[in-house]
């Protein structure tokens, strides 16, 4: 059965995807495996129905991300101050390098490993599959559609 930290890990990673490489999940075996753009080519090769394998493909949510974690800092100037600060290029690094002086960067980084684990599961729930939560508990995804 697929983990969802495991399926966490990759779709934080797809998110810093190159457009080289494509994720996709094997629900045979349970495993993930990666091809590349040059693997595709071939037009006898079409991935996405290839042995029953599933494209793991999320919306970007980078954005939507640090904007909900903004929403959780407590203090309104420092929280505007975020908000005001992230546009334009560079964005990201610019206010995570903030996070340290504010005493957020632990903050940060469970609020995003849960925001991830959140659209893993969600996935997973949108392609009817089992996972093993974060908890190591078994969730079968037909018994959450009733």
């Amino acid at each position: 059965m697929l983990k969802i930290k495991d399926l966490s890990n990759v779709i934080a990673m797809a998110q810093e995807n190159n457009f080289d490489e494509h994720v996709f999940y094997n629900p045979i075996n349970h495993s993930i495996e990666l091809a590349f753009t040059y693997d595709r080519m071939d037009e006898d090769l079409v991935f996405e129905e290839k042995d029953g394998l599933i494209e793991v493909v999320v919306r970007p949510f980078g954005r939507d991300m640090f904007h909900a974690f903004f929403e959780t800092i407590e203090h309104p100037k420092v929280r505007a101050m975020f908000f005001e600060r992230f546009h334009g290029t560079g964005k990201y690094r610019r206010v995570k390098d903030l996070f340290p002086r504010y005493h957020l960067l632990e903050e940060f980084y469970e609020f995003k490993n849960q925001y991830e684990q959140r659209i893993a599961k969600q996935w997973c729930e949108n392609h009817n599959i089992s996972y093993i939560d974060e908890n190591g508990k078994n969730v079968s995804v037909s018994s959450l559609k009733r």
